[in-house]
């Protein structure tokens, strides 16, 4: 019941405070592990990237994203994900001489859509990240950070993936 709290308090938070429109482009990689194979136990790492576009103030930011990672396996298949994002950034505090980051915390849920060996399967994802956020000048932003996702669906067609990625935001 925390987690329900903290995520309306963060989500209000956005519409009390100066929120300010961001548009973010990532990239990394995606490793896999497919739940339906149980001898296969290695993840299996492939190309990721993605868009993302919401609001943002000082304590937190909500956005819609969408990303696609290809070649995750020797089965010759890719993903697509469309999912919500709820964080909840910390102060600022300084790195080097001028330059300033902020550590952020994150939820996200959504959809997801496999093609595994030429068979298109549909899942339920959700996910937390971790990572931080680099202020530059001229509104840009470079955000480093660590997401998890997990999928579900009924058929047992379950798998898990770590993705590491460095992205490029734009605040206007």
């Amino acid at each position: 019941m925390k987690i329900f709290s903290l995520l309306l308090f963060l989500s209000l938070s956005l519409m009390a405070e100066k929120t300010e429109w961001f548009v973010g482009l990532e990239g990394g990689t995606a490793g896999v592990k497919y739940a339906e194979n149980v001898n296969d136990i290695d993840r299996k790492f492939g190309l990721q990237y993605g868009l993302k576009v919401g609001l943002v103030n000082e304590l937190s930011r909500i956005y819609i994203g969408y990303s696609q990672s290809d070649n995750n396996s020797n089965k010759n298949s890719s993903s697509q994900s469309g999912y919500l994002s709820l964080e909840g950034v910390g102060e600022e505090f300084q790195v080097f001489s001028k330059s300033t980051a902020k550590v952020f915390l994150g939820v996200h849920l959504g959809g997801n859509s496999a093609t595994l060996q030429g068979e298109q399967k549909d899942a339920f994802i959700g996910g937390v990240q971790i990572g931080l956020i680099f202020l530059l000048p001229a509104n840009f932003e470079i955000e480093t950070a660590y997401r998890h996702q997990w999928t579900y669906n009924d058929t047992l067609t379950n798998f898990n993936t770590v993705n590491p990625y460095l992205a490029l935001n734009y605040k206007f």
